[in-house]
């Protein structure tokens, strides 16, 4: 029987039975409960602040509305520092958007920036894959380098999109779906450094951009919040 009142033993004083066969004052319980709550304060401030400081750090440019996030980064020699883009948008687990309708709504709503694609699929299953990137009246073209896509959290993959972990970069596969499609959080970012390997199987070398794709805050605070309630379930069962 947990926390059932027990006999004094000690006038005026009332203690409560732990279930481990060693009562303690009430005034204990309640100062050890407070330094628990005290600590979890600190860590979830701790966090939250963490979190502040990576959304000010992010410079990006908001496009679209709602209250899920997903980003582009764009990175040239050309262009100087990289781009950043924060796509606001709703997700729907049952109708996943893919990297080519947020990418052209970034073009859409940025004048000073152009992409061309080209379809390798049908006008009914598209399969588009990144040209070239225009910014600011400049286009990078070099004859050994391409545009290399790479891709953070979300479903990317060939014949179809797999997760791709979050918080690394993943060599991408097109930005249509069912190739690429984002989720809360996710990253798609284009790297003017690609080349393709001279020796079988050819495959495509290229360094991932320079921002790490940290998950959104909200995100990172959630996941800090759920980690904490495990440990402090772990702690009640071997207190």
């Amino acid at each position: 029987m947990g926390n059932v009142a027990a006999k004094a033993s000690v006038p005026g004083v009332v203690l409560f039975n732990t279930g481990k066969g060693c009562p303690l004052p009430l005034p204990v319980i309640i100062e050890k409960t407070l330094m628990k709550l005290h600590r979890i304060k600190s860590v979830v401030l701790a966090i939250c602040g963490s979190a502040a400081f990576l959304a000010a750090a992010h410079s990006a440019i908001v496009v679209g509305t709602g209250n899920d996030i997903s980003y582009l980064v764009i990175e040239a020699a050309e262009f100087g520092a990289p781009l950043e883009y924060e796509f606001h948008y709703t997700f729907d687990a049952m109708a996943a958007i893919d990297s080519y309708t947020m990418i052209t709504a970034i073009d859409a709503a940025d004048a000073s920036l152009s992409f061309d694609f080209t379809n390798y699929g049908t006008s009914d299953a598209p399969n588009y894959f990144l040209n070239s990137i225009t910014y600011n009246s400049v286009t990078p073209s070099d004859p050994d380098l391409f545009w290399a896509q790479w891709v953070s959290g979300g479903k990317s993959g060939y014949p179809t999109g797999v997760d791709i972990a979050s918080g690394t970069w993943t060599s991408g596969s097109g930005v249509s779906a069912p190739y690429r499609t984002l989720t809360p959080g996710s990253w798609d970012g284009f790297i003017f450094n690609g080349e393709t390997d001279p020796n079988p199987p050819y495959d495509v070398i290229s360094a991932p951009p320079s921002i790490t794709p940290v998950p959104e805050p909200a995100t990172l605070v959630l996941l800090a919040i759920g980690g904490i309630a495990v440990l402090w379930r772990r702690r009640a069962r071997h207190a």
